[in-house]
C-alpha cells in the first residue's frame, strides 16, 4: 500500500525487518504499521526576512483506493506544542530545528472528489518562525553601530587639514565595512518573488544614509 504527498520531492520506505507486519485486534480491526521517509517542499515567503513566519501545508491521500475503500484518519491526536513524554498516543513532532522553531501544528481529515469519485486526504499545516539572534547580533547591531560611528564622525569639530582628511577616512572606511557587511548578507539572504527582502532594504538604507551624509557634508 502506497500513498501520495503533495510537495513531495522524494518518498522512501523505511522498513528495517524487509517485511510488512499486520496486527489483528479481537474486535476485528486490522493494523498495518508504515513508515516512510519524506522530503517535503515549503513556498517560503521572505519579505519580513529575518523576522519571518512559514506556513507549511502537508497533504496526504491514497490515490489507489476510493472513499469506499479506504479512510485516512489522524492516528495521533494533535496536542499543540507540549514536550513529548514517551506517550505511543501521541505525536512527537514537538522537535524544533536548528533556524526555525514550530510554533503551529494542526491536522484534519478531508474528503475530495476527483471526477466522479470520492477520496480520502489528510492535511496538516505546520508554522514555523525563524530564529533571528543569529542575525540580529552578527549583522544588523554591528552594522547600526558602524553607521552610528559613521554619523558621529560628521559632527566632531575641524582644526586642521589633517584633522579633515582623517574624518574623510573614517567615512570612506564605515562605508567599506558596510558593503563588506552587505556582501555577507546577500550570500546568506534567501530569494523569492517578493523581491528585496527586509534584511537587505535595512542594509541599503544604512550605506544610502552614511554616504549621502559625507556628501552633503
Amino acid at each position: 500500500m502506497g500513498f501520495t504527498s503533495y510537495y513531495s520531492l522524494e518518498i522512501e520506505s523505511i522498513n528495517p525487518m524487509g517485511y510488512d507486519v499486520v496486527r489483528i485486534i479481537n474486535n476485528g480491526e486490522v493494523r498495518l504499521g508504515l513508515k516512510y521517509n519524506v522530503d517535503l517542499t515549503c513556498i517560503m515567503e521572505i519579505g519580513d526576512f529575518p523576522f519571518d513566519t512559514q506556513d507549511c501545508p502537508i497533504i496526504i491521500s491514497l490515490w489507489s483506493y476510493n472513499y469506499s475503500e479506504a479512510v485516512l484518519h489522524l492516528r495521533y491526536p494533535i496536542v499543540g506544542l507540549a514536550p513529548y513524554n514517551g506517550d505511543p498516543e501521541y505525536a512527537p513532532v514537538m522537535g524544533n530545528i536548528s533556524e526555525f522553531e514550530i510554533v503551529t501544528y494542526s491536522g484534519t481529515e478531508l474528503m475530495t472528489t476527483i471526477g466522479h469519485n470520492p477520496y480520502s486526504e489528510l492535511h496538516y499545516s505546520i508554522g514555523l518562525k525563524r530564529r533571528p539572534a543569529y542575525y540580529v547580533f552578527v549583522m544588523l547591531i554591528p552594522s547600526y553601530l558602524l553607521t552610528s560611528l559613521c554619523i558621529i564622525g560628521i559632527f566632531t569639530p575641524n582644526s586642521n587639514m589633517n584633522e579633515r582628511n582623517e574624518k574623510v577616512t573614517l567615512g570612506l572606511t564605515t562605508l567599506l565595512s558596510m558593503t563588506l557587511i552587505l556582501n555577507i548578507v546577500a550570500d546568506q539572504m534567501p530569494k523569492g518573488r517578493e523581491g528585496l527582502a527586509l534584511l537587505g532594504k535595512y542594509f541599503l538604507e544604512l550605506i544610502c544614509f552614511g554616504g549621502l551624509k559625507w556628501t552633503i557634508r
